[in-house]
């Protein structure tokens, strides 16, 4: 039986939900109503990390691997959501709707459903992305070898989806 301590996911919440709105985009970023219709939901920059510190602030694990008992940090960004404007105020909201790993033998160990939901509103600007990592503790005595990790997001407002795949191998 897969021994997984947790899977914890964390999304700028509390204080860095303040920093992820406002500090993202950088202070040339500027607030649109929506985005371009072609851009559409997508995970971009997903990194495979050993730590995660905040937005883009992080600690890649350039051949992806790491002993049984480490924490496993995937990193991700979340770019094209739609946004509503309402009196001159923005509303975001999505979720991270699906985890799933799979272990070496390609059998599911976990699979996680609506981790997060994230609906702001009253923005006063538009990120231009949100950040979110996912952790795994794989405890010692499981199995070594390539483990996957899918993760999916779901735009609430205009119902898109996008799903990523990020690897790592535990020794």
């Amino acid at each position: 039986m897969m021994k997984i301590k947790r899977i914890i996911l964390i999304l700028a919440l509390g204080i860095l939900l303040v920093s992820a709105f406002a500090c993202v985009g950088g202070p040339e970023a500027t607030p649109t109503p929506t985005p371009t219709p072609t851009a559409g939901l997508s995970i971009e920059n997903v990194e495979i990390c050993s730590d995660v510190r905040g937005d883009r602030d992080y600690t890649i694990r350039g051949n992806g691997i790491f002993q049984l008992g480490d924490r496993v940090y995937v990193y991700f960004e979340v770019f094209g959501f739609r946004v509503q404007s309402t009196d001159g105020k923005y509303e975001v909201w999505f979720k991270v709707s699906n985890v799933e790993l799979y272990d070496p033998d390609d059998e599911l160990v976990l699979s996680q459903a609506d981790l997060i939901d994230l609906h702001s509103t009253q923005l006063e600007e538009v990120p231009p992305y949100v950040w979110a990592e996912v952790h795994f503790d794989i405890e010692p005595g499981e199995p070594a070898g390539q483990y996957r990790a899918e993760i999916t997001v779901e735009d609430m407002i205009s119902g898109e989806t996008a799903s990523t795949t990020g690897y790592f191998t535990m020794e």
